[in-house]
C-alpha cells in the first residue's frame, strides 16, 4: 500500500496504562564479587569490553572480598539484610570524584601495564610515568570541587555553625584573582560578618571581609 502527501489515516483505538518501573535489585556480597568478576558486562563501549575481559574483571579471587569489606569499613556501603546499600558518604563521592576514579577500566588498564611490565614490553620508568601523569591529571580535575559536608560526616569544630553560603554578595562567583583558577564564594558567618573566598581553600587562602 502506498500512502500520498496529506492523506488522512485512521489509527486504531489508544489506551493510557499507569504502571511503574522495577528499580534493580541490589546488590549481595555473592552477587556484587559476580559482577566484579564480570564487570565487562556492565559497560557498553565495545574496546572497554576487551580489556576488561583481558584482565578478569576488578581484583582477583582473593581481593574481591577484601575490597567490599573495605568499602564497608569507609562507610561507602552498609548491610541491610542481605543486600549492600550504598550511603550519602559514598554516593556523594561517586557524584563529585572523577569518572576515571570510579571507572574499572582505569584499574584494568593498570593491571594490562603491569602485565607488560612483567613480559618486558614496559619499563617500570614508563609505567611510574604514567600513574604520575594521570594522578597530576586527576588532582587537577579536583580542585575546587565543592562537597556537601553534611553528607561526607564532616562535623563543625566545637560543634560551631558552618558558615552559609550567600549568592548576593559582591564577588561571589568571580574567579579568584590570587590563584586564577578557584572561584570566589560570598558567606555569612553566625556572627553575621560577611565574608569572601576563594573555594579552591586550603591551597588558595585568599579572602576578604566585606562590609
Amino acid at each position: 500500500m502506498t500512502y500520498q502527501v496529506g492523506q488522512k489515516l485512521r489509527g486504531g483505538v489508544a489506551k493510557l496504562r499507569e504502571a511503574q518501573t522495577t528499580p534493580p535489585k541490589r546488590f549481595t556480597d555473592g552477587t556484587l564479587i559476580s559482577a566484579m568478576t564480570n564487570i565487562h558486562r556492565f559497560v557498553t563501549s565495545e574496546d572497554d569490553r576487551k580489556i576488561l575481559r583481558d584482565t578478569k574483571g576488578i581484583g582477583t579471587e582473593r581481593t574481591r572480598d577484601a575490597i567490599i569489606e573495605t568499602l564497608k569499613a569507609r562507610k561507602y556501603i552498609v548491610t541491610k539484610g542481605r543486600e549492600l546499600v550504598p550511603t550519602d558518604l559514598g554516593i556523594e563521592l561517586i557524584l563529585r570524584l572523577p569518572r576515571e576514579l570510579s571507572d574499572p577500566v582505569t584499574t584494568a588498564k593498570w593491571e594490562m601495564a603491569l602485565g607488560l611490565i612483567e613480559q618486558g614490553q614496559m619499563t617500570r620508568k614508563q609505567f611510574d610515568a604514567m600513574i604520575r601523569n594521570m594522578a597530576t591529571k586527576l588532582v587537577e580535575k579536583m580542585e575546587g570541587l565543592n562537597f556537601d559536608v553534611e553528607k561526607l560526616g564532616v562535623k563543625t569544630v566545637e560543634g560551631k555553625p558552618r558558615p552559609e553560603l550567600d549568592a548576593t554578595l559582591p564577588g561571589h562567583g568571580e574567579k579568584c584573582d590570587k590563584c586564577g583558577k578557584g572561584t570566589m564564594q560570598g558567606k555569612r558567618l553566625a556572627s553575621g560578618k560577611k565574608v569572601l573566598g576563594c573555594n579552591a581553600y586550603p591551597k588558595c587562602k585568599n579572602s576578604k571581609w566585606i562590609d
